[in-house]
């Protein structure tokens, strides 16, 4: 055997074998450098490199504390049995999976709609995808019997929040009369807690109350079960037109205000003043527990003035808003612009961004992963989608990623797509790499 070539490197060689794409490895000593190269080409000289060689540090490992995730959402809860017993064994095969697929914790949906996922909450109706019908609790606890079974396996769970969705109308109508959102929506005086906004029901960022409210809920979560972190996606602001009285969302707030601020300013102050009194609220009922938030992958979407308005400059400017950013990375390595260039939101291209953003702050990056593109044909400006032509994508971003310091780990999202057929090679490749990494 080669100096130098060791399982790590077997694999990652396996991984781009027959997808065109072969992965150098460097030698101190130009000897074997000259006899790898001449080694690759004898093996591969049937396929057609079509991307320049890619480099990975000889002896990269990940680190000891990399987090490997994967995102369960209210419709992986909806899939799941609601009796009690068929429940417990539903929740063992979820876990089983996750850990036998190399991965070590869960992002599992615990408010989407604002509701809740467990019996312990004062504040929202239990969700229908939880119990089945919304407001009506099982007689066990469904989030505790998640922790119990996961962390009897080492598999964390984070808690994910989408914190200011309500939903459609049909939705709305399904919320029981005395919960709180009812109440808000029928109030003369605290009407404007609630908005309706092109067919969809939300908690008003801007509402002081709202946000007291969230703050509360959260600091009940983490008094009464033994979560491992809150996460936020990228459900904030929705799409918003202020030149449009009817789509201006929070704007007549702003207007009763009197803030000195800019529109976009006070909009974003809103949501960094709630982030952060979250992450104190986290770290004081659980000093060890994370808070974090998976945004959009692209920063200059994420830097809109009509929508997300999140101030992420800030919130990575110091260690008091959040202790990691998970951005969605969702894109292969190839999309490309119409005139056939890569794009700048290409997977290197957007981690690279958001390593230079991240690079003196105290904010661990993630990177979240797009699993349900796999074997998919998505709409990336190739003649053949770069997820119909490679089952290899996914395994490749988190061998980049394990490759860079920087970068301490990933999720993919859904857990659903881990069955999926069009899937499956794409989950053997991450079954290769990490597993045999363990």
């Amino acid at each position: 055997m080669i100096q130098g070539y060791n399982q790590k490197t077997e694999v990652l060689i396996q991984l781009y074998n027959c997808q065109f794409y072969i992965m150098m490895i460097q030698f101190i000593d130009m000897k074997y450098v000259l006899l790898c190269t001449c080694t690759m080409l004898i093996l591969f000289s049937g396929c057609m490199i079509t991307r320049q060689i890619e480099e990975i540090p000889e002896e990269v490992q990940p680190p000891a504390t990399e987090l490997r995730g994967v995102w369960f959402s209210y419709f992986d809860w909806d899939a799941l049995p609601k009796e009690e017993s068929s429940f417990k064994e539903a929740v063992q095969t979820l876990v089983d999976t996750v850990k036998n697929n190399g991965l070590n914790a869960i992002f599992l949906h615990v408010h989407s709609h604002s509701d809740s996922y467990y019996l312990k909450s004062t504040y929202f109706p239990m969700s229908k995808y939880a119990s089945g019908a919304i407001g009506i609790q099982t007689s066990y606890d469904p989030l505790e019997i998640i922790i119990q079974i996961a962390h009897a396996k080492g598999i964390q769970i984070h808690a994910w929040i989408n914190p200011y969705r309500i939903g459609s109308v049909s939705l709305f109508d399904e919320l029981p009369d005395d919960s709180i959102v009812p109440l808000w929506w029928k109030s003369d005086t605290h009407h404007r807690n609630v908005l309706f906004h092109k067919n969809q029901y939300y908690l008003n960022p801007s509402s002081q109350q709202v946000q007291a409210y969230l703050v509360a809920t959260i600091t009940e979560l983490c008094q009464n079960y033994d979560i491992d972190g809150v996460q936020f996606d990228d459900y904030f602001y929705p799409l918003i037109n202020d030149n449009d009285p009817a789509l201006s969302f929070d704007k007549t707030d702003y207007e009763q205000s009197g803030s000195t601020k800019s529109l976009t300013q006070w909009r974003r102050d809103a949501v960094s003043t709630f982030i952060q009194q979250v992450h104190t609220a986290v770290h004081n009922e659980k000093p060890d527990c994370l808070f974090g938030i998976s945004p959009v992958g692209n920063i200059s979407n994420l830097r809109s003035t009509q929508q997300y308005l999140t101030d992420i400059d800030t919130w990575l400017s110091d260690a008091s808003h959040i202790d990691y950013i998970m951005p969605q990375i969702y894109w292969g390595f190839e999309p490309r612009l119409g005139n056939g260039e890569v794009a700048p939101w290409a997977f290197e291209n957007c981690l690279e961004q958001w390593k230079a953003l991240t690079n003196e702050s105290p904010v661990a990056l993630y990177a979240g992963l797009a699993l349900y593109h796999a074997g998919t044909n998505v709409k990336d400006g190739n003649s053949t989608s770069e997820w119909i032509s490679y089952s290899n994508i996914i395994a490749r971003q988190i061998a980049i990623c394990q490759s860079d310091t920087q970068v301490q780990g990933f999720s993919l999202f859904d857990y659903r797509d881990m069955f999926k057929d069009s899937a499956a090679q794409e989950m053997e490749n991450i079954r290769t790499l990490l597993c045999t990494e363990q």
